[in-house]
């Protein structure tokens, strides 16, 4: 007698499912890379949006010496505020974690003098998002401020974010 084998004709119900973990397993790979690339893309436009922003500030107040009567309102009406950082509405200051017309906020600040300074506030910003944007800023301000406490280094960076919940960071220059 003569044992006959016969054949494969097509793919088995498991080989069906591994190709369908492996391309589950890419999928997720590829999400978890953008989200991440796509945060630090944000965190990195805000800082270089908030130097701009100073710029602006500082080369439209240069004149008058101090930074009486600033405001956001004020702010918005300089030519050289990035646009990116206005509402849809042109009402008032946005960034990417708060598309608000408060999201961005401009003050007079006293450092030494009355109104020698400004500052501005990111209002509502996630406390991961805190830590990278603070600790980008930090040393480039009079001084950085989240929640009360002021930011001197990447450790006190982290320990004002927290880990949880919404900040403000208020950068004074």
């Amino acid at each position: 007698m003569q044992l006959r084998y016969s054949k494969q004709a097509g793919t088995t119900l498991v080989e069906i499912i591994m190709v369908v973990a492996l391309i589950a397993l890419i999928t997720i790979g590829v999400l978890v890379y953008f989200e991440s690339a796509n945060r630090s893309a944000k965190v990195s436009e805000i800082v270089t949006d908030l130097a701009a922003l100073s710029a602006s500030i500082e080369n439209n107040y240069a004149v008058q010496g101090d930074y009486t009567g600033i405001s956001t309102a004020v702010v918005m009406g300089f030519v050289n505020t990035p646009e990116r950082l206005k509402t849809a509405d042109k009402t008032g200051l946005r960034h990417p974690w708060d598309n608000t017309a408060s999201g961005i906020t401009i003050d007079p600040a006293t450092m030494s003098l009355a109104n020698d300074g400004y500052t501005i506030s990111l209002n509502n910003v996630p406390y991961d998002i805190c830590q990278d944007i603070s600790g980008k800023i930090y040393s480039k301000f009079y001084q950085v401020i989240i929640d009360s406490i002021q930011v001197t280094s990447i450790a006190t960076s982290i320990t004002a974010c927290g880990t949880t919940g919404k900040k403000t960071i208020k950068a004074t220059k």
